[in-house]
Protein backbone atom coordinates (compact mmCIF):
# COMPACT_ATOMS: atom_id res chain seq x y z
CA UNK A 1 0.00 0.00 0.00
CA UNK A 2 3.14 2.65 0.79
CA UNK A 3 4.91 1.97 -2.48
CA UNK A 4 1.94 3.37 -4.62
CA UNK A 5 0.59 5.52 -2.39
CA UNK A 6 4.00 7.15 -1.72
CA UNK A 7 5.11 6.94 -5.68
CA UNK A 8 2.33 9.41 -6.26
CA UNK A 9 3.42 11.82 -3.83
CA UNK A 10 6.73 12.05 -6.31
CA UNK A 11 4.43 12.46 -9.55
CA UNK A 12 1.86 15.05 -7.86
CA UNK A 13 5.37 16.77 -6.42
CA UNK A 14 6.47 16.93 -10.32
CA UNK A 15 3.15 18.23 -11.91
CA UNK A 16 3.06 21.09 -9.52
CA UNK A 17 6.77 22.13 -9.45
CA UNK A 18 6.43 22.34 -13.13
CA UNK A 19 3.67 25.01 -12.98
CA UNK A 20 5.55 26.95 -10.21
CA UNK A 21 6.52 30.06 -11.10
CA UNK A 22 10.07 32.04 -10.48
CA UNK A 23 12.02 34.63 -11.32
CA UNK A 24 15.56 33.17 -13.31
CA UNK A 25 18.75 34.21 -14.12
CA UNK A 26 17.43 36.48 -17.07
CA UNK A 27 14.88 38.48 -14.50
CA UNK A 28 11.20 36.78 -15.98
CA UNK A 29 8.92 35.25 -14.35
CA UNK A 30 8.48 31.59 -15.66
CA UNK A 31 7.73 28.42 -14.53
CA UNK A 32 10.22 25.72 -13.40
CA UNK A 33 10.00 22.97 -15.75
CA UNK A 34 13.20 21.46 -15.03
CA UNK A 35 12.66 18.07 -16.02
CA UNK A 36 16.59 17.17 -15.85
CA UNK A 37 17.47 18.82 -12.98
CA UNK A 38 14.10 16.86 -11.34
CA UNK A 39 15.76 13.60 -12.48
CA UNK A 40 19.28 14.86 -10.32
CA UNK A 41 16.92 15.51 -7.30
CA UNK A 42 16.10 11.77 -7.58
CA UNK A 43 19.80 10.70 -8.10
CA UNK A 44 20.47 13.00 -5.15
CA UNK A 45 17.46 11.14 -3.21
CA UNK A 46 19.40 7.60 -3.78
CA UNK A 47 23.26 8.99 -2.94
CA UNK A 48 21.92 10.27 0.40
CA UNK A 49 20.46 6.85 1.18
CA UNK A 50 24.43 5.53 0.56
CA UNK A 51 25.25 7.83 3.20
CA UNK A 52 23.18 7.21 5.50
CA UNK A 53 23.92 3.33 4.72
CA UNK A 54 27.61 3.99 5.00
CA UNK A 55 27.73 5.52 8.06
CA UNK A 56 25.60 1.68 9.86
CA UNK A 57 28.37 -0.31 7.91
CA UNK A 58 30.31 -1.47 10.96
CA UNK A 59 34.16 -2.41 10.59
CA UNK A 60 34.40 -5.70 9.85
CA UNK A 61 31.66 -5.06 7.37
CA UNK A 62 33.32 -2.93 5.24
CA UNK A 63 36.29 -4.87 5.12
CA UNK A 64 34.28 -7.93 4.45
CA UNK A 65 35.54 -9.40 0.85
CA UNK A 66 32.13 -10.50 0.34
CA UNK A 67 30.85 -6.87 0.30
CA UNK A 68 33.77 -5.66 -1.37
CA UNK A 69 32.71 -7.65 -4.40
CA UNK A 70 29.38 -6.44 -5.07
CA UNK A 71 28.42 -6.35 -8.51
CA UNK A 72 29.12 -2.80 -8.92
CA UNK A 73 29.09 -2.95 -13.06
CA UNK A 74 25.74 -4.61 -13.19
CA UNK A 75 24.08 -1.98 -10.57
CA UNK A 76 25.98 0.39 -12.93
CA UNK A 77 24.17 -0.62 -16.17
CA UNK A 78 20.98 -1.28 -14.01
CA UNK A 79 21.16 2.46 -12.99
CA UNK A 80 22.00 4.00 -16.80
CA UNK A 81 19.26 2.29 -18.25
CA UNK A 82 16.89 3.40 -15.07
CA UNK A 83 18.47 6.92 -15.25
CA UNK A 84 17.98 6.85 -19.23
CA UNK A 85 14.33 6.00 -18.97
CA UNK A 86 13.78 8.31 -16.14
CA UNK A 87 15.06 11.31 -18.36
CA UNK A 88 13.24 10.79 -20.91
CA UNK A 89 10.07 10.23 -18.79
CA UNK A 90 10.67 13.27 -17.08
CA UNK A 91 10.76 15.54 -20.54
CA UNK A 92 8.07 13.77 -22.09
CA UNK A 93 5.46 14.34 -19.21
CA UNK A 94 5.97 18.16 -20.53
CA UNK A 95 4.33 17.68 -23.92
CA UNK A 96 1.62 14.91 -22.03
CA UNK A 97 -1.20 15.05 -20.34
CA UNK A 98 -0.49 13.70 -16.72
CA UNK A 99 -3.09 11.01 -16.47
CA UNK A 100 -2.17 10.39 -20.25
CA UNK A 101 1.77 10.52 -19.32
CA UNK A 102 1.54 7.67 -15.92
CA UNK A 103 -0.74 4.89 -18.16
CA UNK A 104 2.06 4.89 -20.86
CA UNK A 105 4.29 4.10 -18.16
CA UNK A 106 2.83 1.17 -17.35
CA UNK A 107 3.82 -0.20 -20.59
CA UNK A 108 6.92 -1.19 -17.84
CA UNK A 109 5.00 -4.32 -17.07
CA UNK A 110 4.79 -4.82 -20.69
CA UNK A 111 8.15 -4.79 -21.27
CA UNK A 112 9.08 -7.17 -17.33
CA UNK A 113 6.68 -9.60 -18.90
CA UNK A 114 7.83 -10.30 -22.21
CA UNK A 115 11.68 -10.45 -20.91
CA UNK A 116 10.48 -12.71 -17.84
CA UNK A 117 9.01 -15.31 -20.44
CA UNK A 118 11.28 -14.87 -23.38
CA UNK A 119 14.27 -14.16 -21.70
CA UNK A 120 13.98 -15.93 -18.49
CA UNK A 121 11.59 -18.40 -19.22
CA UNK A 122 9.77 -17.89 -16.26
CA UNK A 123 5.62 -18.51 -16.58
CA UNK A 124 3.44 -15.77 -15.71
CA UNK A 125 1.11 -16.54 -12.62
CA UNK A 126 -2.80 -15.86 -14.12
CA UNK A 127 -2.86 -12.45 -12.45
CA UNK A 128 -0.05 -10.93 -13.33
CA UNK A 129 -1.27 -12.06 -17.02
CA UNK A 130 -4.10 -10.44 -16.55
CA UNK A 131 -2.47 -7.33 -15.63
CA UNK A 132 -0.28 -7.20 -18.71
CA UNK A 133 -3.78 -7.94 -21.23
CA UNK A 134 -5.20 -5.43 -19.10
CA UNK A 135 -2.30 -2.86 -19.49
CA UNK A 136 -1.72 -3.55 -23.20
CA UNK A 137 -5.65 -2.05 -23.77
CA UNK A 138 -4.94 0.94 -21.53
CA UNK A 139 -2.30 2.24 -23.16
CA UNK A 140 -4.11 1.89 -26.86
CA UNK A 141 -6.88 3.33 -25.43
CA UNK A 142 -5.88 6.30 -23.72
CA UNK A 143 -2.74 6.75 -26.44
CA UNK A 144 -5.51 7.50 -28.97
CA UNK A 145 -6.64 9.91 -26.63
CA UNK A 146 -4.08 11.66 -25.83
CA UNK A 147 -3.70 12.00 -29.92
CA UNK A 148 -7.22 12.92 -30.94
CA UNK A 149 -7.30 15.61 -27.57
CA UNK A 150 -5.95 18.98 -27.19
CA UNK A 151 -2.89 19.94 -24.99
CA UNK A 152 -4.49 22.72 -22.66
CA UNK A 153 -4.02 20.07 -19.68
CA UNK A 154 -0.82 19.42 -20.62
CA UNK A 155 2.50 21.58 -19.29
CA UNK A 156 3.30 22.57 -23.15
CA UNK A 157 1.70 22.45 -25.96
CA UNK A 158 1.97 20.37 -29.33
CA UNK A 159 0.64 19.11 -32.21
CA UNK A 160 -0.90 15.56 -32.95
CA UNK A 161 2.21 14.71 -34.82
CA UNK A 162 4.63 15.68 -32.36
CA UNK A 163 2.00 14.20 -29.25
CA UNK A 164 2.28 10.82 -31.24
CA UNK A 165 6.31 10.97 -31.17
CA UNK A 166 6.62 11.20 -27.83
CA UNK A 167 3.91 8.84 -26.75
CA UNK A 168 6.40 6.48 -28.58
CA UNK A 169 9.52 7.60 -27.14
CA UNK A 170 7.34 7.06 -23.78
CA UNK A 171 6.63 3.23 -24.61
CA UNK A 172 10.06 2.60 -25.48
CA UNK A 173 11.65 4.49 -22.82
CA UNK A 174 9.85 1.36 -20.09
CA UNK A 175 11.81 -0.86 -21.74
CA UNK A 176 14.75 0.69 -20.44
CA UNK A 177 13.41 0.60 -16.87
CA UNK A 178 11.96 -2.74 -17.07
CA UNK A 179 15.43 -4.23 -18.17
CA UNK A 180 16.93 -2.69 -15.25
CA UNK A 181 14.08 -3.59 -12.90
CA UNK A 182 14.84 -7.51 -14.20
CA UNK A 183 18.98 -6.53 -13.17
CA UNK A 184 18.00 -5.44 -9.94
CA UNK A 185 16.18 -8.40 -8.79
CA UNK A 186 18.98 -10.84 -10.14
CA UNK A 187 21.49 -8.88 -8.39
CA UNK A 188 19.77 -8.44 -5.32
CA UNK A 189 18.93 -12.14 -5.37
CA UNK A 190 22.26 -13.47 -6.20
CA UNK A 191 25.05 -11.41 -3.90
CA UNK A 192 22.02 -11.60 -0.75
CA UNK A 193 21.44 -7.40 -0.50
CA UNK A 194 19.40 -5.19 1.74
CA UNK A 195 16.99 -3.02 -0.57
CA UNK A 196 18.76 -0.04 1.39
CA UNK A 197 22.15 -0.94 0.17
CA UNK A 198 21.01 -1.52 -3.13
CA UNK A 199 19.11 1.63 -3.37
CA UNK A 200 22.61 3.73 -1.80
CA UNK A 201 25.08 1.65 -4.59
CA UNK A 202 22.70 2.87 -7.62
CA UNK A 203 22.31 5.61 -5.94
CA UNK A 204 26.51 6.36 -6.68
CA UNK A 205 25.98 5.67 -10.19
CA UNK A 206 22.90 7.96 -10.11
CA UNK A 207 24.64 10.87 -8.96
CA UNK A 208 27.35 10.85 -11.28
CA UNK A 209 25.43 10.06 -14.40
CA UNK A 210 22.64 12.30 -13.99
CA UNK A 211 25.57 15.58 -12.93
CA UNK A 212 27.26 14.82 -16.23
CA UNK A 213 23.81 14.67 -17.97
CA UNK A 214 22.92 18.30 -16.24
CA UNK A 215 25.84 20.14 -16.82
CA UNK A 216 25.71 18.62 -20.85
CA UNK A 217 22.66 19.90 -20.69
CA UNK A 218 23.60 23.34 -19.19
CA UNK A 219 26.31 23.70 -21.63
CA UNK A 220 24.31 23.05 -24.43
CA UNK A 221 21.63 25.51 -23.28
CA UNK A 222 18.72 23.31 -23.32
CA UNK A 223 18.52 23.66 -19.75
CA UNK A 224 20.47 26.60 -18.00
CA UNK A 225 21.74 24.92 -14.58
CA UNK A 226 22.84 28.71 -13.22
CA UNK A 227 18.99 29.70 -13.74
CA UNK A 228 17.45 26.76 -12.01
CA UNK A 229 19.82 27.27 -8.54
CA UNK A 230 18.38 31.39 -9.38
CA UNK A 231 14.56 30.30 -9.58
CA UNK A 232 15.45 28.01 -6.31
CA UNK A 233 16.57 30.67 -4.26
CA UNK A 234 14.10 33.05 -5.88
CA UNK A 235 10.92 30.78 -4.45
CA UNK A 236 10.35 29.10 -1.47
CA UNK A 237 7.64 26.95 -2.79
CA UNK A 238 9.90 25.61 -5.58
CA UNK A 239 12.96 25.09 -2.98
CA UNK A 240 10.73 23.24 -0.67
CA UNK A 241 8.93 20.62 -3.37
CA UNK A 242 12.31 19.71 -4.36
CA UNK A 243 12.92 19.43 -1.16
CA UNK A 244 10.57 16.88 -0.73
CA UNK A 245 10.89 15.33 -3.82
CA UNK A 246 14.25 14.35 -2.38
CA UNK A 247 12.77 12.63 0.80
CA UNK A 248 10.15 11.22 -0.63
CA UNK A 249 11.48 9.43 -3.67
CA UNK A 250 14.15 7.96 -1.35
CA UNK A 251 11.62 6.13 0.45
CA UNK A 252 9.34 4.93 -2.42
CA UNK A 253 13.04 3.61 -3.75
CA UNK A 254 13.53 1.80 -0.78
CA UNK A 255 9.89 0.03 -0.94
CA UNK A 256 10.25 -0.97 -4.68
CA UNK A 257 13.39 -3.05 -3.89
CA UNK A 258 11.44 -4.24 -0.90
CA UNK A 259 8.73 -5.72 -3.27
CA UNK A 260 11.44 -6.56 -6.13
CA UNK A 261 12.99 -8.87 -3.38
CA UNK A 262 10.30 -10.16 -1.34
CA UNK A 263 8.46 -11.10 -4.33
CA UNK A 264 9.93 -10.53 -7.90
CA UNK A 265 10.38 -7.48 -10.44
CA UNK A 266 7.21 -7.92 -12.51
CA UNK A 267 5.32 -8.19 -9.43
CA UNK A 268 6.57 -4.68 -8.21
CA UNK A 269 5.33 -3.27 -11.56
CA UNK A 270 1.74 -4.96 -11.07
CA UNK A 271 1.51 -3.02 -7.89
CA UNK A 272 2.78 0.02 -9.14
CA UNK A 273 -0.18 0.39 -11.24
CA UNK A 274 -1.88 1.55 -8.14
CA UNK A 275 0.23 5.00 -8.22
CA UNK A 276 -1.57 5.90 -11.44
CA UNK A 277 -5.24 5.41 -9.46
CA UNK A 278 -4.00 7.46 -6.06
CA UNK A 279 -2.61 10.08 -8.86
CA UNK A 280 -5.82 10.31 -10.94
CA UNK A 281 -7.91 10.64 -7.38
CA UNK A 282 -5.88 13.63 -6.53
CA UNK A 283 -6.05 14.87 -10.01
CA UNK A 284 -9.52 14.91 -9.91
CA UNK A 285 -10.13 16.19 -6.84
CA UNK A 286 -8.05 19.09 -7.75
CA UNK A 287 -10.42 19.49 -10.93
CA UNK A 288 -13.60 19.65 -9.04
CA UNK A 289 -12.33 21.94 -6.60
CA UNK A 290 -11.01 24.85 -9.19
CA UNK A 291 -13.28 24.17 -11.86
CA UNK A 292 -15.76 27.20 -12.65
CA UNK A 293 -13.13 29.34 -11.03
CA UNK A 294 -11.55 31.27 -13.83
CA UNK A 295 -8.43 32.30 -11.29
CA UNK A 296 -8.19 28.83 -9.86
CA UNK A 297 -7.98 27.45 -13.10
CA UNK A 298 -5.60 29.68 -14.34
CA UNK A 299 -3.45 28.67 -11.71
CA UNK A 300 -4.20 24.89 -11.13
CA UNK A 301 -6.23 23.76 -14.43
CA UNK A 302 -2.79 21.84 -15.66
CA UNK A 303 -2.16 20.32 -12.51
CA UNK A 304 -6.15 19.02 -11.71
Amino acid sequence: FLMPTIGASVHIIQKFLFECKSIGSDGLLKKFQKPFFFTWLGSLSLFMTYIANFKTLTRGQFCNSSFLRKPFLQIALATFLNLSAGILSNVTSLYLNYSVSLMLRSSTLVFGAIINVYYLHRPLPKYQLYSVLLTIFAIIFVGLAALFSNTKTTHREASSFVIGIIIVIRILSKSLQAISMIIEEKVMSSYSMTPVEMTGLSGVWNIFFSSVVLILVSLFSYENLNDTFVMLLNSKTVFWLSFLSVVVFGVWTVLSLNITRKASAVARMVFDQLTIVFVWIVQLGIHWCVSGNPSLEQKYGRTG
